[in-house]
């Protein structure tokens, strides 16, 4: 008698192949093993397998995963928004009719909202966009520092072409931005 699996010469009463392990005791000469049946080799029958529900589950938990973590990045679970919106509706005190939102989302092009978490600890919400500058296209950034408990903001940083502004010339692209 052979081993079903690897063809191995069994021993007289073996329960399993001292060779590859498989049970042997359910077949014997009255109880043969089912006879297999070949797969068509013929190329236009498809031969579809059967997935296996944890692969499938499992592909499903890494696809839920990746959204938690997409969606913690950009701040749905974690409140980046209130800092954002802190801004955004807020408005200088010379300029008490036009939100930044308004004035900065009209007056630049491209305009980005972004809340950044500084190393040091400080809530910073950054402000990016397309505008002119001596008649040239030039890149602004504009950084607030965010007290979202008291609703109060200042400007942080100003950079126009990654060149840091002054304060003063921070407190005349204001006046252009919240006038034009």
């Amino acid at each position: 008698m052979f081993c079903e699996k690897c063809g191995k010469k069994l021993v007289e009463g073996a329960i399993f192949c001292d060779n590859c392990g498989t049970s042997i005791s359910r077949f014997t000469d009255s109880n043969p093993p089912p006879v297999q049946m070949s797969v068509s080799q013929d190329p236009t029958v498809t031969v579809y397998k059967k997935r296996s529900g944890k692969k499938a589950l499992v592909m499903i938990g890494v696809l839920v995963l990746l959204v938690v973590v997409f969606m913690g990045a950009v701040g749905v679970f974690n409140g980046d928004e209130k800092y954002v919106e802190v801004v955004k509706s807020g408005h200088p005190v010379a300029y008490p009719d036009i939100t930044y939102e308004e004035a900065y989302n009209s007056f630049f092009d491209s305009p980005k909202w972004k809340y950044l978490k500084t190393d040091d600890g400080l809530d910073i919400v950054q402000f990016d966009g397309e505008c002119t500058y001596d008649g040239e296209p030039a890149h602004m950034v504009v950084q607030f520092k965010v007290n979202v408990s008291s609703g109060d903001f200042d400007i942080y940083a100003m950079e126009l072409d990654d060149n840091p502004q002054s304060i003063l010339d921070i407190a005349v692209i204001q006046s252009v931005i919240f006038e034009s």
